[in-house]
């Protein structure tokens, strides 16, 4: 007979919010924005919803690090492994593989830079223009 499975906590628990951002962190994104933005084929980051809504939130005025972290970037660490995600929007003269190749290579010069050890890096290449 199959164990019952108590729900009770997953039905009233508190929605999940965003942690505050770790100031190292908010420096680590922004440099890393920074070095993807320098790779050539690049257009820029891409927002993604979460950071639109981040935004328009107006608890995070009042938190200046929520406010200067860039929009289509974000880390998780974990111990002494880190993790980016980017989401990019590239040329349409460039080539995509490429090109987000480039970008896993400057971010993980970041990182090592900053004294991380590079984990999964994640480029999510959202749009492709004339630019």
């Amino acid at each position: 007979m199959p164990e019952s499975v108590d729900r009770t906590h997953a039905r009233h628990s508190e929605p999940e919010t965003e942690p505050a951002v770790d100031p190292s962190e908010v420096d680590l994104l922004r440099e890393a924005a920074r070095a993807v933005l320098g790779v050539e084929g690049v257009l820029r980051l891409e927002p993604r919803l979460k950071d639109i809504l981040r935004r328009m939130d107006p608890s995070n005025f009042r938190r200046p690090e929520k406010q200067k972290v860039p929009d289509g970037i974000s880390v998780k660490t974990f111990g002494t492994i880190t993790d980016l995600t980017v989401d990019l929007a590239i040329r349409s003269t460039s080539r995509a593989l490429p090109t987000a190749a480039k970008a896993q290579e400057a971010i993980r010069m970041v990182l090592r830079e900053g004294g991380r050890e590079p984990g999964r890096i994640v480029v999510n290449i959202l749009a492709v223009e004339h630019g």
